[in-house]
C-alpha cells in the first residue's frame, strides 16, 4: 500500500477518494480497477469487481489485474486488490502483479509479511 503525505495547502482529503490520489509524476497514480478476493464467499467465475462477485483466490485477481492493465496499453495503470482475511489459507501465488496494491482486510492476520498492510473491513 502506498503512503501519502498530506501537506497543508498542497493536498486535501478528497484527493484520497477511493484510494486514487493524484500525485504529479508518480508512476501508477492513475487508478485502474479495484478487485476483491474472498476465499470463502468468492468464486472462480466471478468478475472480482465487488465483494458480491469476488474472486475465490488471489491468483485470479492477479491475472485479471495484469490483463486489464495490458488491454489499456498503459504500463503505469495502478490496480488495487482487496484480500479478505477469512482465517482460511489462500492458495500460494507464484507471481505478483505490476503496479498493483494488495491490501488485506478483515480478520487480523496471524503473520504480517514485510510490506503488507492490514485494514479492518467494515
Amino acid at each position: 500500500m502506498s503512503t501519502y503525505i498530506m501537506r497543508k495547502g498542497k493536498a486535501k482529503l478528497s484527493d484520497l477518494q477511493d484510494g486514487a490520489a493524484s500525485l504529479a509524476g508518480y508512476p501508477g497514480a492513475y487508478l485502474g480497477r479495484v478487485y476483491y478476493v474472498d476465499n470463502i464467499n468468492g468464486s472462480s467465475g466471478g468478475d472480482g469487481l465487488s465483494w458480491g462477485s469476488a474472486f475465490s483466490q488471489l491468483s485470479y485477481a492477479v491475472t485479471a489485474a495484469e490483463a486489464y492493465r495490458a488491454t489499456l496499453g498503459n504500463i503505469y495503470t495502478r490496480n488495487v486488490i482487496y484480500l479478505a482475511g477469512t482465517g482460511t489459507a489462500y492458495t500460494a501465488v507464484t507471481a505478483l502483479p505490476n503496479y498493483c496494491d494488495i491490501i488485506g482486510v478483515g480478520l487480523t492476520p496471524a503473520v504480517m509479511a514485510p510490506g503488507c498492510s492490514y485494514h479492518r473491513r467494515s
